[in-house]
């Protein structure tokens, strides 16, 4: 299981990344009731098959781990959403995309705790590949939306402990502006 909603945006994110995706937009609401995800990507998508059988823990399609004889992933977001009165939902076409959103009751006991979502950011946005990655990140005190390739044109790039830390700053600061 995970333990926190920010571990859950890492798996997510990095499936798309991993799915060969060019595009992600990961897309995050807050609105001090509940905490809303969204997952959108161009990957390489799933059938209708593979997409009724993902939500089945003792199912992997074997190439992500080839050593895995079960795919824990989406299960256990379903089943912390469950837990916790919110609400998942998948869509998926092949050679198009994935679109995940998730939501979770904040006020719910069974809520995980939420993480450091600016470090999962930061993280993924130094995931190695050529992919963009744009998160719009809104709460009801504002809003603020980061890509990327702006991070990357600002920094250089996000692999020395320098330009790590100085992403983190800049994010962090844009969501402080907005709690």
């Amino acid at each position: 299981m995970h333990a926190n909603i920010s571990d859950i945006v890492l798996d997510i994110v990095a499936n798309s990344i991993e799915a060969d995706a060019e595009k992600i937009i990961l897309s995050i609401y807050n609105d001090s009731k509940f905490l809303n995800i969204a997952v959108e990507d161009d990957g390489t998508g799933m059938d209708e098959n593979t997409l009724k059988k993902v939500k089945d823990p003792f199912f992997t399609d074997g190439k992500k781990h080839v050593s895995r004889k079960v795919g824990l992933g989406i299960p256990f977001v379903i089943q912390t959403t469950e837990l916790c009165n919110g609400s998942f939902e998948i869509s998926s076409v092949l050679n198009e995309g994935t679109v995940i959103k998730f939501s979770v009751d904040l006020e719910n006991i069974d809520t995980p705790p939420t993480g450091d979502l600016v470090s999962t950011i930061v993280m993924l946005m130094g995931y190695p590949g050529q992919f963009e990655l744009i998160v719009k990140y809104k709460t009801i005190n504002g809003e603020f939306e980061i890509s990327r390739t702006e991070l990357l044109d600002a920094l250089g790039d996000l692999e020395d402990v320098s330009s790590i830390k100085l992403a983190d700053e800049y994010i962090t600061g844009l969501e402080e502006d907005i709690k």
